[in-house]
């Protein structure tokens, strides 16, 4: 290693210098204990250095101890307790951030009633897991031209929105035309985006949204599931794309640029 004299930066601390030492003047020491000495003759009888040895490993025991202990206790036990508004503690469901005050009703301005249905590919929709996204509901029947002239429109925005809008389609009078989801699948619109439901015979979808025999209609909520429009009557991809920025910037969004 090079080392000239004691000290030295060079050292590894090996202690071979103790035993090659003329003059036995190196050696180990923890305070006035000497973990290791010069293995000189006469230097040391052989009870007294057990008894340091003994001592060395002793004081490297309870080091290594409270190394052990003081990893445990930072890392398993001495957790520091959270914040009380932390992100963690502050998890609420969309439903519940998103919560509105306004009376329930299907006129502009009231939040719609929340309802559940089943979707044609047999999954379940609940309207109040869709809080925080604008929700835009369609009255159509296969029998209605224009009807089926404006749901591509409705596909185009979902496409257009995937994370920020929910379009829902409904198939209503469903006593006049039986084979909705036969129709729904000849034409491809089983593959989209766009949730399609048949109204059951009691028209539950229908008096949410205060429905009637006019096809087709429109229902937009805002992010609060509020009503901003309900009209029946076609819509174009314009209109439609006009109402869903309507309905952001009431929900207190930016709008679509």
């Amino acid at each position: 290693m090079d080392v000239r004299q004691v000290g030295d930066r060079e050292c590894i601390s090996c202690g071979k210098c103790m035993n090659v030492c003329a003059h036995g003047a190196i050696s180990l020491r923890c305070g006035k204990i000497t973990l290791k000495g010069p293995d000189l003759p006469g230097n040391e009888n052989t009870a007294e250095k057990q008894k340091r040895r003994t001592a060395a490993r002793v004081i490297w025991g309870v080091l290594l101890a409270l190394l052990v202990f003081a990893v445990i206790w930072f890392n398993f036990i001495d957790v520091p307790a959270e914040e009380p508004d932390t992100p963690a503690q502050m998890v609420v469901t969309a439903e519940e951030s998103w919560k509105s005050d306004a009376p329930v009703g299907f006129d502009v301005g009231q939040q719609l009633a929340d309802f559940t249905c089943t979707l044609t590919d047999g999954s379940e929709f609940r309207l109040a897991d869709t809080r925080g996204k604008i929700v835009i509901i369609n009255q159509w029947a296969t029998w209605c031209t224009p009807c089926v002239a404006e749901l591509p429109f409705f596909e185009q925005l979902q496409e257009d929105h995937p994370d920020d809008v929910v379009v829902l389609a409904f198939h209503s009078w469903p006593e006049v035309t039986p084979d909705a989801v036969s129709f729904i699948r000849e034409k491809g619109w089983d593959t989209w985006q766009v949730r399609f439901a048949v109204d059951p015979e009691d028209t539950p979808l229908l008096r949410a949204i205060g429905g009637g025999a006019s096809h087709p209609r429109t229902v937009v909520l805002n992010r609060r599931g509020e009503v901003t429009y309900n009209e029946p009557g076609s819509i174009s991809a314009n209109k439609l794309a006009g109402l869903f920025t309507d309905a952001d910037l009431s929900s207190g969004g930016k709008g679509n640029d």
